[in-house]
């Protein structure tokens, strides 16, 4: 049976962790779900679910940001995030001339704040946090894309 995101077990585990440590760092706190498959991913959800905090104000999200439980639970408050995995931008194939492939083109340059490469983001406009897992391009041009990304 796969393993669930966000299961109620891992909810109750880092929420004690939590309460037991006061804040602690990211890494550390993915740790306690034991049973998703991505432990990151697990406590992301309870972010978007306004149950903990994290601060991207002051630095992006790496292993050291600090996680906390919310003080209190607001009711109607939500998240709204995007999943983009495997990009693969590295593959730079001949693109397909014709009318798809033209629109597509001219959708994305009529898109001031858009990124010059990848599929386009029009549609993640207002979510609040974009996850771009798996294999996005090679090296740092795959953080160079996720700066352009988050710029927009």
């Amino acid at each position: 049976m796969p393993k669930a995101l966000g299961a109620p077990g891992d909810r109750v585990r880092i929420l004690h962790y939590l309460t037991e440590s006061g804040a602690a760092p990211l890494i550390d706190v993915a740790q306690a779900a034991t049973t998703s498959p991505d432990g990151i991913a697990a406590v992301l959800t309870l972010v978007c679910q306004d149950l903990l905090e994290i601060d991207l104000v002051q630095a992006s999200l790496a292993p050291e940001t600090l996680v906390r439980r919310r003080i209190a639970y607001r009711e109607g408050v939500s998240c709204a995030f995007a999943i983009m995995s495997d990009l693969h931008l590295e593959i730079r194939a001949r693109p397909v001339r014709g009318d798809e492939w033209s629109a597509f083109v001219e959708r994305r340059a009529n898109i001031l704040w858009h990124p010059r490469v990848g599929p386009l983001l029009d549609e993640a406009v207002g979510v609040d946090l974009l996850i771009l897992a798996g294999d996005i391009d090679v090296g740092t041009r795959a953080i160079a894309y996720a700066n352009e990304a988050a710029e927009s």
